[in-house]
């Protein structure tokens, strides 16, 4: 068995299941060696290329009114991507045609379009 791998907008989380043991009926995590063993090469997640964010930068910008645990987790989780892709995160400026917006209100509890949409893309992460 492997991690399940969940996509939201730009980020990709990794969801290490807990199983439960047939035999005795104990509960233990998969070993994180099978986590470190994903690769994040090249992917074709998005078919159209107006759609891919210019050499790899991408502008947020974060709702005021977005938790300081929800804002720490959202960088937190950028520099994991800069870390281990192409992928650039930056603050957003008036200069920037797109970006996107990190906020906690919205009908779902972790969604956002794949790739560039629009031209301020609402990325909607609740507290939790």
């Amino acid at each position: 068995r492997f991690p399940a791998i969940l996509t939201f907008g730009c980020f990709l989380f990794i969801f290490v299941p807990i199983i439960q043991s047939r035999s005795s009926g104990s509960t233990s995590k998969l070993d994180y060696d099978a986590y470190k063993k994903i690769s994040y090469g090249r992917r074709s997640a998005v078919r159209d290329k107006w759609r891919l964010w210019k050499e790899g930068v991408i502008p947020y910008a974060v709702a005021p009114e977005t938790p300081e645990k929800t804002r720490k987790a959202f960088l937190a989780a950028a520099k994991g991507w800069e870390s281990s892709t192409c992928i650039k995160f930056v603050p957003e400026e008036k200069s920037h045609l797109y970006s996107i917006y990190v906020t906690p209100t919205g009908n779902c509890p972790c969604c956002s379009t794949l790739g560039k949409f629009n031209r301020r893309q609402t990325f909607i992460l609740h507290d939790g």
